[in-house]
């Protein structure tokens, strides 16, 4: 039957030729779509190394003092605070942290070498207390620091980027295994801390930043004189119980108001991480940014399924003698309808091996400077195995398209009476 179909292709070589040059214009169109957006949504929705579900942060203020002078024991005051928040029944953890929090609207990043190598790369930093990582949902491959331990300062845990490599995905030369890490050396002319850190566990990427490259972090025990409750700097987040998430910060702050009056310190608010991050979104443009995204396939895929239900419409109307014919002469309708999808699934075919030919052989720069969005794939650390998921994924809708566009049509042709075609021819 293949063979039959192919000599009806060539035979109506002229038409189909049109066909299959719209064919690969559309297989491009969509391949680049899907170069863009996979990786886009992959990254938003993908796993991000932490859970915000039942997270919030809670902000203290320092009020005005006659005296401030006075000499505080913040360490003191911040053990007392955890200590009370914890007796809460509706919380499950509390953490302290300092840039390290995220969608925390501050974040540092020095540069460190790794092991005995001289080449200095950046790493996002984030001190933390040990309870951050039981907060976040942070699992942890080794030990975990005690913050309240001073011999453990020079103790951390990084985490990885670009699945089990560290340093950022944006430099090959920075990236190395991240299981080969062991020491990282924070040791510049310029600045008089000097330290070797030595690395004690290991986590997944954590992901803030959506649409940036990737960076590993050097993960650091909060130290003591660093702690302070006031929130413009530091960062306190809880763990909330699932059961007990709705009507929690109400809750809190009625219940916790007067407790929380710790030395200068009293309860600012309480905000959902989860909130954060939809400001941070908004902030970022990183919901508009995929919104545009769907909102320009979307259009696309509407014009094409238009486009291609158009082709065939006529196609096949001007082949309803033919297919009259068939059937007069003893074809079935069912598989008069079954041969032209067929042959529109062998045009697609050959149309795809054009288009993935000519996708392939087109570089980022050519793409740009004809005005296409691309997304890097060597800062997004994008593989060869992105191309397969383009074609999958694009095959598999222009085929779909093309059965349900010619179905109807198809229907329509092979329904004519014998009569009527035999009059016609």
């Amino acid at each position: 039957m293949i063979r039959h179909i192919f000599k009806i292709i060539w035979n109506e070589r002229k038409i189909n030729a049109w066909l299959v040059v719209e064919y690969v214009i559309i297989f491009c169109v969509l391949w680049f779509c899907c170069d863009y957006l996979y990786p886009m949504l992959r990254n938003y929705y993908g796993p991000q190394g932490f859970d915000i579900d039942h997270v919030y942060r809670i902000n203290m203020e320092k009020k005005a003092s006659e005296n401030e002078s006075e000499e505080l024991d913040n360490y003191a005051l911040a053990m007392t605070f955890m200590e009370r928040v914890k007796r809460y029944p509706d919380i499950e953890n509390v953490a302290l942290a300092r840039a390290a929090v995220p969608y925390g609207g501050n974040t540092w990043i020095n540069g460190y070498k790794i092991n005995s190598d001289s080449v200095v790369i950046s790493l996002r930093e984030r001190f933390v207390s040990t309870e951050f990582f039981d907060v976040m949902k942070i699992k942890v491959d080794g030990q975990i620091f005690d913050w309240t331990d001073n011999t453990v300062k020079d103790d951390v845990i990084i985490s990885a980027v670009s699945g089990d490599k560290f340093g950022r995905s944006n430099s090959d030369m920075t990236l190395v295994p991240i299981s080969e890490v062991h020491t990282l050396r924070y040791d510049h002319e310029w600045d008089a801390r000097k330290s070797i850190h030595k690395v004690i566990g290991r986590t997944v990427e954590i992901k803030d930043p959506y649409f940036q490259p990737g960076s590993s972090s050097i993960i650091i025990p909060l130290k003591r004189e660093d702690v302070n409750l006031e929130t413009r700097e530091n960062q306190i987040i809880v763990r909330v119980k699932p059961e007990a998430d709705k009507d929690f910060v109400e809750r809190f702050s009625r219940d916790m108001r007067e407790q929380l009056f710790i030395g200068p310190y009293y309860l600012s608010s309480i905000v959902s991480v989860k909130d954060q991050k939809a400001q941070d979104d908004s902030h970022w443009g990183a919901k508009d940014q995929i919104n545009s995204a769907y909102a320009i396939t979307l259009f696309l895929v509407v014009n094409i399924f238009l486009g291609i239900l158009g082709s065939f419409w006529f196609r096949t109307q001007n082949r309803r003698s033919e297919l009259g014919l068939r059937i007069a002469l003893g074809s079935s309708k069912k598989k008069v309808r079954r041969m032209i999808v067929f042959e529109t699934i062998l045009l697609l075919v050959m149309a795809s091996i054009i288009g993935t030919i000519i996708c392939l052989n087109l570089g980022e720069e050519t793409l740009q400077s004809l005005g296409v969005p691309t997304m890097s794939k060597k800062a997004w650390r994008i593989g060869k195995e992105q191309n397969f998921i383009n074609f999958a994924i694009t095959f598999a809708f222009l085929a779909v398209v093309s059965i349900i566009a010619v179905w109807y049509p198809a229907k329509q042709a092979s329904d004519i009476q014998p009569a009527e075609a035999l009059h016609d021819e």
